[in-house]
């Protein structure tokens, strides 16, 4: 799908930590707080948004699963960057919030740019589970599913995401 679905996804994953920082008001500015939590729910907004639109608007295809492996471990490993707001950072020194700062963006150009967009805590927590499957072509796709197990030889239905990302439709979601 396009660049703003990586947008979604990053942002996204990241509003709890965003939440977080509000609530701990590491900033000492109301406005900053207020902005973040903004941004986290807007993003979270946008990201129901991305999933029902997707499901209704964006034609199917059919995935013969030849392979599966299931991925929802490494959502914890992603959660050890909710530990930085409890370390203890002084978020009031312009040193430690521009030093923050960049290592957020090098995390999102990682995120952005590797195989990452489906790992995101709002989707676990939505009760969505990531695969990793191989279909009949040989293609390794990320698959994000509601199903708490996928199997081998079976075929879903799923609409694309962005590049090797689909999320799974069953055959009555999406219809109006």
């Amino acid at each position: 799908m396009r660049q703003y679905v990586r947008l979604i996804l990053f942002l996204s994953s990241y509003a709890p930590l965003l939440v977080i920082f509000a609530m701990q008001n590491r900033f000492n500015n109301y406005w900053v707080s207020v902005s973040l939590i903004g941004i986290g729910f807007i993003s979270v907004c946008f990201l129901a948004y991305l999933i029902r639109f997707s499901k209704k608007n964006i034609e199917p295809i059919h995935i013969s699963v030849q392979e599966v492996n299931y991925k929802d471990g490494e959502a914890v490993s992603y959660i050890v960057t909710y530990i930085i707001p409890f370390i203890g950072i002084d978020l009031t020194s312009l040193n430690n919030w521009a030093s923050l700062l960049i290592m957020f963006v090098i995390l999102a150009v990682l995120y952005i740019n590797s195989n990452l967009l489906y790992i995101n805590p709002l989707l676990n927590i939505a009760g969505f589970h990531i695969y990793e499957v191989k279909n009949v072509e040989g293609a390794t796709l990320a698959l994000i599913s509601k199903d708490s197990e996928v199997r081998v030889n079976e075929i879903l239905r799923a609409v694309n995401l962005h590049r090797n990302v689909y999320l799974e439709v069953k055959q009555n979601e999406g219809e109006n």
